[in-house]
């Protein structure tokens, strides 16, 4: 192994990801701070013995500016445009969060996904779950959260969601998800969904929450894969 390895207690390398409350009113003082805790456990207790990832979360005071090079989750009253994980100008991950509903795992999702595919680019080759398709061969956008999104559990009493493990895209054995619900690779769990490319048409592909598989745009190469997808399928249903 290259390197030294952590000294005791040292918590592992990896990006620095900082919580930044930007909502009107405040979010209620400790949950901020409770929320990263939770989700530092879940990089490195759950996160990274199955994929390798690591990083270090740290909650910003209100009013406070995220440190230079970290990677910024803004917590938010109503989001504006996209929600989800993006990149900014210059190449920087960051996501955004609405404060409504389950929003903790809302952030714990995005989390997952930043640190899973931190520029949006990271595909696994496998056969088409379409039947149409006839089993060829189709790249998917690896997104860890995703397919099994609406799966979540409790970790020092913040919810916090499900994810799949490297298994699901590629095969052998279980679990293929942390929590396993998730019985077969490529499965979609209700209320999940798993985006796709197709080398023979072109085209994105998606299977929903309700099960249904969608056919998008032709790709045209937007600023990331994230990107080209939702544009491909914007508006479809």
């Amino acid at each position: 192994m290259n390197g030294r390895a952590p000294a005791v207690g040292q918590r592992p390398a990896g990006p620095s990801v900082s919580l930044v409350d930007a909502t009107s009113s405040g979010i209620a003082p400790g949950m901020l701070v409770a929320l990263a805790g939770a989700l530092q456990v879940q990089v490195d207790r759950d996160l990274r013995p199955r994929w390798g990832i690591r990083g270090s979360i740290a909650a910003v005071p209100r009013g406070a500016r995220a440190p230079g090079g970290s990677w910024a989750i803004w917590m938010v009253d109503v989001v504006q445009g996209a929600s989800g994980e993006h990149l900014d100008a210059r190449g920087v991950p960051y996501a955004v969060v609405d404060v409504e509903g389950k929003w903790t795992v809302t952030a714990s999702h995005e989390l997952l996904e930043m640190l899973g595919d931190p520029w949006r680019r990271t595909f696994r080759t496998a056969p088409s779950i379409d039947p149409a398709a006839r089993g060829r061969a189709v790249h998917y956008l690896q997104e860890i959260a995703d397919p099994c999104e609406d799966a979540t559990y409790m970790i020092n009493g913040v919810q916090v969601s499900d994810f799949v493990t490297p298994a699901y895209y590629l095969g052998g054995r279980t679990p293929y998800d942390l929590l396993g619900r998730v019985t077969s690779p490529l499965q979609v769990l209700p209320g999940g969904s798993l985006s796709w490319f197709d080398p023979y048409d072109r085209r994105w592909h998606r299977k929903g929450p309700a099960g249904e598989i969608v056919t998008g745009a032709q790709a045209r190469r937007a600023s990331s894969a994230t990107a080209d997808r939702d544009a491909a399928l914007a508006g479809v249903s």
